[in-house]
């Protein structure tokens, strides 16, 4: 009796054995004799076990694992390909904004590709759906029991491992646990009920005008293609968490004095959850000290999540795409510097902290822009020529503002991370290394330096500087 029972429990579950063995047999013979090629056998066969407890065939739960996995083995080599990083799990909410923001993501792979892979995926889950349905095999009381007990034994076992490896960095987990497994060990962290991060407090003397620049994508670029930079401010090279894309995680630390590595994994995308544990963010500091605290930006207040997150660190307003003339692909620097001039000008009476956040600068470059081109680079490259001149642009709004400014002023100028660019690098090795300039008007002749400093502490450290020449 017991031996037959054995028997029927291996037949009934021949298909996890086969399956395990194959998966383990293909990640050793990928990634060696290691921990990773266990623990992701380990974690394709909980998502096996897991999808045929519920659609309960054999045949459509293996077809589903290869689709997923396919998925995300896909994404996962683009985007270590574009930008220097692998696939992780708050990516998924992120990516999920295509479907927000279609006309944002589609130039990037293409009109044409968009909707083919969209077709793709869409047909290929009717038809999954319809198999399951025309497929399903009648219920079997002992094969769900057992793929159920091998689904809570898995589970476990996983759990076992969040637990050993719970402290380890992202890059530790993916190179020790492997792709599948990381995505499911991060998909099952929590956000910590008590979240109190050391934010420095912001205490020197401050001007009466406080204008921060975030400029998309922008570096101080290499002899072959550079174009005069200023040479009137505090300038350094600034080490932020990103490259590519990812503005807000730079953003974020700017704004907050917050670290990466204080937010741990949720640094991927501090404007998910993380962010509503922050209480003593700058801006609420600034506004502490009579500052009124703006952000403009000419796109979607919803894009990144941009309008509950800047709400909740305090700004009073967050000026959007609304109140500017769209004729490009995105606003140009010229129109936004025209306003930023303006805004200053209206707001010349009152303790003003101005966020201002470009956007011409965005890839890809490879889009026509209606925006005439006023730097001729003939690198030989068009992707590298239209960043040159997005970035002469940029440069051309700084130089403004700094001519502009005034000894009641405090401009910080940065770039939120490098341009991703295929095949180039603008000659610049580091990819998580942009530039900074502070300036502080008619003081900018009086005081200069070469700092190398991290994006969160680039505010205080500016205030900082200011306080030093008072």
């Amino acid at each position: 009796m017991v031996e037959n029972n054995m028997y029927m429990l291996v037949e009934n579950n021949l298909d996890i054995i086969i399956v395990g063995c194959l998966l383990l047999l293909i990640n050793l013979s990928i990634n060696g004799l290691s921990t990773r090629s266990f623990y992701n056998t380990l974690a394709i066969c909980w998502l096996y076990t897991l999808i045929d407890s519920i659609i309960l065939n054999d045949f459509l739960s293996l077809c589903i694992i290869i689709l997923l996995l396919s998925i995300v083995i896909m994404i996962d080599i683009t985007k270590r390909k574009i930008l220097k990083e692998h696939f992780h799990y708050e990516d998924i909410f992120l990516y999920s904004q295509v479907f927000r923001f279609p006309k944002f993501y589609i130039p990037f792979v293409g009109t044409v590709k968009f909707f083919l892979i969209a077709i793709t995926i869409t047909l290929t889950s009717i038809v999954i759906v319809y198999l399951c349905y025309l497929w399903r095999d009648p219920f079997n009381y002992t094969t769900f029991i057992t793929n159920l007990i091998l689904f809570l034994l898995l589970s476990l076992a996983t759990l076992i491992i969040k637990t050993l490896y719970k402290n380890n960095s992202f890059k530790e987990n993916i190179k020790d646990l492997g792709l599948i497994m990381s995505l499911l060990f991060y998909a099952s962290q929590r956000t910590p009920r008590k979240f109190n991060p050391k934010i420095s407090n912001l205490d020197s003397k401050k001007p009466k005008t406080i204008l921060a620049i975030q400029s998309e994508s922008f570096i101080v670029t290499n002899q072959l293609f550079d174009y005069p930079a200023s040479d009137k401010a505090i300038q350094g090279k600034l080490n932020v968490p990103c490259y590519g894309a990812y503005t807000m995680r730079s953003e974020f630390s700017f704004l907050t004095g917050v670290s990466p590595d204080q937010l741990k994994h949720h640094s991927f995308n501090p404007y998910r959850k993380i962010y509503k544990h922050i209480s003593n963010s700058y801006i609420k500091q600034l506004k502490d000290d009579g500052y009124y605290c703006v952000v403009i930006h000419p796109f979607k207040k919803a894009f990144f999540n941009r309008n509950k997150v800047f709400n909740h660190l305090g700004f009073d307003e967050f000026i959007d795409e609304s109140v500017f003339k769209k004729t490009d692909i995105f606003t140009s620097d010229s129109d936004l510097n025209e306003f930023v001039h303006d805004f200053l000008k209206i707001n010349k009476d009152r303790k003003l902290f101005a966020f201002v956040i470009t956007i011409a600068g965005h890839g890809p470059y490879t889009l026509p822009r209606q925006d005439p081109k006023k730097y001729q680079a003939k690198s030989g490259n068009d992707e590298v020529d239209t960043y040159l001149d997005l970035n002469f642009k940029a440069n051309e709004m700084l130089k403004s503002l700094l001519k502009s400014s005034n000894k009641d002023t405090l401009l910080i100028w940065y770039g939120d991370h490098k341009p991703s660019i295929s095949k180039y690098n603008l000659s610049q090795t580091d990819y998580y290394k942009t530039d900074y300039f502070i300036s502080f008007g008619e003081n900018n002749n009086y005081y200069k330096s070469k700092q190398d400093i991290d994006v969160e502490n680039l505010l205080k450290f500016s205030l900082d500087q200011y306080q030093l020449l008072k």
